[in-house]
């Protein structure tokens, strides 16, 4: 049987490829217009470089409010994981707490080494939740 840590990585590069898959799509579908024009301007590459960067914002946006709908992503469903609050294990966190521990992932490399480390991220210390198997 997978561990919860295990489970808690492949449901989080689940979520990941499919943020990824979606954010590609849509450059690739809104910025075709500049990557294939024959007038290379500079000012076409500002606009394909600033459409870059708002979809890698919006991206983020995606990223701190995956669990937002319902309490699981979609890799923790597909895991079987819920989020749940760490002083009633049957009562599921607000949407504000279930946001702001996504916050932390902006700093996943450290927020990755301390789960390795304690089992749990920082994200969920600072909101007091725990995720856990509902088989």
């Amino acid at each position: 049987m997978t561990s919860i840590i295990g489970k808690r990585l492949i449901a989080f590069l689940i979520d990941f490829i499919l943020i990824c898959i979606v954010m590609t799509a849509l450059l690739f579908l809104l910025g075709w217009r500049f990557m294939f024009s024959l007038d290379h301007t500079d000012e076409s590459f500002y606009l394909l470089e600033r459409l870059f960067y708002y979809l890698t914002g919006m991206g983020l946006v995606l990223v701190i409010f995956k669990d937002s709908y319902a309490g699981r992503s979609f890799g923790k469903r597909i895991m079987k994981l819920a989020i749940k609050d760490s002083n009633d294990f049957g009562k599921r966190p607000s949407s504000w707490r279930r946001i702001a521990r996504n916050i932390t992932l902006i700093f996943w490399p450290l927020d990755f080494i301390i789960m390795l480390i304690t089992g749990t991220r920082i994200g969920e210390k600072w909101t007091k939740t725990w995720v856990i198997s509902v088989d």
